[in-house]
């Protein structure tokens, strides 16, 4: 990713997700933004519906 196509965004998390990224990036090089980060991309290419509309569009 090019960071000059990012955006900042700050999230607020509870203790329970808190505790799970802390155990999920454990064993992981990756932060806790980054694991977010992959998983969000993942969900994106995984959507249908919102790669369906992305298709109408381009």
């Amino acid at each position: 990713m090019q960071n000059d196509t990012m955006r900042k965004y700050t999230l607020r998390f509870n203790t329970n997700i808190d505790r799970f990224l802390d155990w999920k990036i454990q064993n992981t090089n990756l932060s806790k933004a980054e694991y977010i980060r992959i998983n969000l991309l993942k969900l994106i290419a995984d959507d249908r519906d919102y790669q369906d509309f992305l298709t109408k569009f381009s």
